[in-house]
């Protein structure tokens, strides 16, 4: 007759231990990939503002004074996906005469920091200008 012995305590200690790195691993690199897409998120909306700053100044020959400028150009202007925080714009120029500008984000994977306006704290990441000019 044979006799149903059942796992040892150290078989199962390997087992939940096996478990428990998996789910580290699986953890951290679920948190890697969302830093990964919201910087995306923030990078994409830097290029829909910067678009809709363009097509004002094709209508304008002027960038506008403020982001809040564009509604007929863009419905909601865009906000970062972690915070309620706006992204930075900082034109330059006189006001109604505004002749460029500096889009401005923070970024969660941050790569080398650059200098950008007051509003975004004075250094950011990533960082647009008027096409043809960066």
């Amino acid at each position: 007759m044979k006799r149903n012995r059942g796992f040892t305590l150290v078989e199962l200690l390997v087992v939940a231990t096996i478990i428990s790195m998996l789910a580290a691993v699986g953890s951290v690199s679920y948190n890697a990939l969302g830093k990964q897409s919201r910087d995306s998120k923030r990078k994409a909306d830097l290029e829909q503002i910067r678009s809709a700053l363009e097509m004002y100044r094709s209508d304008n020959s002027y960038y506008p004074d403020t982001l809040p400028a564009l509604t007929s150009y863009i419905p909601r202007t865009p906000s970062d996906p972690r915070t309620t925080n706006s992204y930075a714009y900082c034109p330059t120029g006189s006001p109604g005469s505004m002749t460029s500008y500096s889009l401005c984000s923070t970024l969660e994977v941050a790569g080398a920091s650059k200098t950008c306006c007051a509003n975004c704290g004075g250094t950011c990441y990533y960082k647009l200008g008027p096409l043809g000019e960066e």
